[in-house]
This record gives C-alpha cells, sequence and structure tokens, in this order.
C-alpha cells in the first residue's frame, strides 16, 4: 500500500482548533436537547428527527446573526454619490497598504488594510478621506488627514 504524501498526512492529523470543538460541544448539546424534547412528545422518532434538526439550528442561527450584522455593519460605505451600496464594488487591486475598489458609478476607493477607513482615489491618484468605522460601529465621514502611501494609485 502506498503511503499518503507527508502534507496531506500532516494536515489529516490536525484535528481540531478550540473554537472548533467548542462551537462541535455546543452543536452536539443543542441536538441532543432537541432530540430528547421531540422524543418526548413523538417517541423515538423524535430521535431521528431532533438531532439532525438540532444541529442545524446552531447553523441557521449563526446564517441569521451574520445576515443581521452585515446589514447593521457592512464591510463598504455607500459611495459618494449615495447610488452604491456594499455589495456594488468592484475589486480591483490589492497592495501592501490596502485593496483599491471602483463602485458602480465609476469612483475609485482605497480601503486601508491597517485601519477601517475608506480613501477617495481622485484622479491624479492622490488620496481623499472619505469614511472611516470604529470597531463594531457605523461608517462615518473621516476628516482626518489621508495616510501618506508610496505608491500612486492613478492607474488602477
Amino acid at each position: 500500500m502506498a503511503s499518503m504524501p507527508r502534507l496531506q498526512r500532516e494536515n489529516r492529523m490536525k484535528g481540531f482548533t478550540l473554537i472548533e470543538l467548542l462551537v462541535f460541544i455546543a452543536n452536539a448539546i443543542i441536538a441532543y436537547f432537541v432530540g430528547r424534547y421531540l422524543s418526548e412528545k413523538w417517541g423515538t422518532i423524535g430521535w431521528f428527527i431532533g438531532v439532525p434538526a438540532g444541529f442545524f439550528c446552531l447553523i441557521g442561527a449563526a446564517k441569521v446573526v451574520l445576515f443581521i450584522s452585515s446589514r447593521a455593519m457592512p464591510i463598504r460605505p455607500m459611495c459618494r454619490n449615495g447610488k452604491c451600496g456594499a455589495n456594488d464594488y468592484k475589486f480591483l487591486k490589492i497592495t501592501k497598504d490596502g485593496s483599491v475598489f471602483q463602485c458602480r458609478c465609476g469612483d475609485k476607493y482605497f480601503r486601508l488594510r491597517a485601519a477601517a477607513r475608506f480613501l477617495e482615489v481622485l484622479p491624479d491618484g492622490s488620496l481623499r478621506p472619505y469614511m472611516k468605522r470604529k470597531p463594531f460601529g457605523k461608517w462615518q465621514p473621516d476628516q482626518d488627514q489621508p495616510p501618506h502611501l508610496p505608491v500612486s494609485l492613478a492607474n488602477h
């Protein structure tokens, strides 16, 4: 029998991270209680329905939380024209300092990697502050000075 390649064997032996383990345990507990509750009402068939339903409860709850948080705290602000939302940007380029995006209106923006700041890229490649966001906050106008970046963003 041929042995597995070393990298594949090492990845297979990793196991769970702590967060994955805690999520799995929480999921198993929820599945147990949903199965137990339904088994009291429907007998053995309740276990067969309740355990899978319990596993999907946590997944559904996580999706609802992610959906609500993406609406309350979008990853990108509305464009300067007020026509383009967070999902209306097209990724153009990544640099060591951040990423360049373009909205549907054609305006270009630069998202700083180090901070939640969105800067407008002017036609000459210079940056003008546009919006910033504090952790767990909404986008708000940015009055700070733009950072000095060595790369011109005019042609990107």
